[in-house]
């Protein structure tokens, strides 16, 4: 996955939100959470089309289409730069970013509470 993502590497966004350097206003992650929802669910429809055989190739009874269809079932399920390969290795980077949009979410409610507890302390003190 990208050095974005990357837990630990400086400048990545998963250390800004550990180490509580990201800034969210309000609401933010949750519709970021949404956008990344909605991208998987159109992966998976994308994965399960993909799945259902619709993809393969037919290019005639010729030995060249025959040759043709190999060389394109080649690219679309090959181990190594395949259309299934980039799939799933897209849904990854989605999953990792809805985790860290839900993690940055969460800290700025934590951040909100503790602030609006120790604005309550003070006035109680007052």
């Amino acid at each position: 996955m990208g050095e974005i993502l990357d837990a630990g590497q400086p400048g990545s966004l998963s250390q800004a939100v550990t180490d509580g350097a990201l800034r969210l206003d309000e609401g933010v992650a949750e519709r970021c959470i949404g956008a990344c929802d909605a991208l998987l669910a159109e992966l998976d429809a994308l994965g399960a089309e993909f799945n259902s055989g619709q993809w393969r190739p037919r290019f005639g009874a010729f030995s060249v289409g025959e040759e043709l269809a190999v060389k394109f079932e080649k690219l679309a399920n090959g181990p190594e730069g395949s259309l299934r390969v980039a799939l799933l290795s897209h849904i990854e980077v989605v999953k990792q970013m809805r985790d860290l949009f839900e993690a940055a979410g969460r800290a700025y409610r934590e951040a909100e509470e503790a602030n609006a507890a120790r604005l309550a302390a003070v006035g109680d003190s007052l």
